[in-house]
């Protein structure tokens, strides 16, 4: 974990350092992108090659849509609240 916030912070003391250099930025950008897209790819293979996770996909898939489902749910609701009682002016009631 300790070489995980260092190397989180380095990266930020150095997006600080070469905040003005946009090609840079640009290519960081492009380059966690590309990442993002390959750790995907890379993880739906490993799914892909675990028997436990085939077997058992109707179950996994069950739970969670039911999981995905409760936090749209949860988020909308709460969000609806935080709007009501934060934001809302007396003319909007």
């Amino acid at each position: 974990m300790t070489e995980i916030l260092i190397i989180m912070l380095t990266g930020i003391f150095i997006g600080f350092l070469f905040k003005k250099k946009r090609s840079l930025i640009n290519a960081a950008d492009k380059l966690a992108g590309f990442s993002i897209y390959l750790l995907l790819f890379l993880l739906g293979l490993s799914i892909g090659n675990n028997e436990i996770i085939i077997n058992n996909f109707a179950r996994i898939g069950f739970t969670s849509i039911i999981l995905t489902l409760s936090g749209i749910t949860g988020s909308i609701f709460f969000s609806y609240l935080a709007y009501k009682f934060f934001f809302m002016s007396d003319e909007d009631l």
